[in-house]
């Protein structure tokens, strides 16, 4: 797993096992074998680098103080783990949808692991990425916000802070990918499609800044589509 655009107070992924590496030559032969860890500096490079640190703090947090970096990709991971959880939770109840450039994502049910997908396919610039990525949404910070995770969300993703003060700026001019979409008039649903949603188990709406909304039939075709 790479390390993406971490805050800058911190050290990248390549640094970082430099510095795991000399936390664990304090230790001697000896400790390392009673922790059961002296394997690790053997297969840092090859390990996922979270599952590393989980396992060093896990069994030497009451032996030696552990580096501010150790601690702060720990505290990271343990973070996104919350977020991923509460998106998921909410989209159970809520069918919630993220907002990028000028374009609507939401979680798909029928991949595993979860991912995020366009209601446009063919325009949208991304397509399929993971829950872990959720920072790039432009309006994930208010999300945050509303159930108390803004200010935990700025330490690791200060990024989600720098797009928030571009909304409120006075001399924001934010950038938008793809083009940009004229409003439409919005048709109903049918009553067809209704009473298939209802059939299947599907939500009609999904919430967007706290609010209600109703997808649109082509969504709602697709996930009866994908049901089937």
């Amino acid at each position: 797993m790479s390390l993406r655009k971490v805050n800058p107070k911190f050290p990248d992924e390549k640094s970082l096992q430099f510095i795991i590496i000399k936390y664990l030559s304090k230790f001697s032969e000896k400790e390392l074998k009673e922790m059961n860890i002296k394997e690790l500096r053997q297969h840092i490079l090859n390990y996922d680098i979270y599952k590393v640190i989980d396992h060093i703090v896990w069994k030497t947090r009451m032996k030696k103080k552990i580096p501010k970096e150790i601690m702060y990709y720990h505290g990271k991971k343990n973070f996104d783990e919350t977020v991923k959880t509460k998106i998921l939770t909410d989209n159970f109840f809520d069918n919630i949808m993220f907002k990028l450039g000028n374009f609507d994502y939401y979680i798909s049910d029928d991949n595993l692991p979860h991912v995020f997908l366009p209601v446009d396919e063919h325009n949208a610039p991304y397509v399929g990425f993971p829950i872990k990525e959720f920072y790039r949404f432009d309006d994930i910070g208010e999300y945050l916000q509303e159930r108390g995770l803004l200010d935990e969300a700025l330490i690791y993703y200060p990024q989600i802070g720098e797009k928030m003060l571009r909304k409120i700026s006075p001399f924001s001019n934010p950038i938008h990918f793809g083009k940009k979409k004229k409003k439409k008039k919005k048709k109903k649903l049918s009553s067809n499609i209704k009473k298939k949603c209802k059939k299947k188990g599907i939500r009609l709406t999904y919430k967007r800044n706290g609010k209600r909304v109703y997808k649109s039939e082509k969504v709602l075709k697709k996930q009866l589509s994908n049901r089937t």
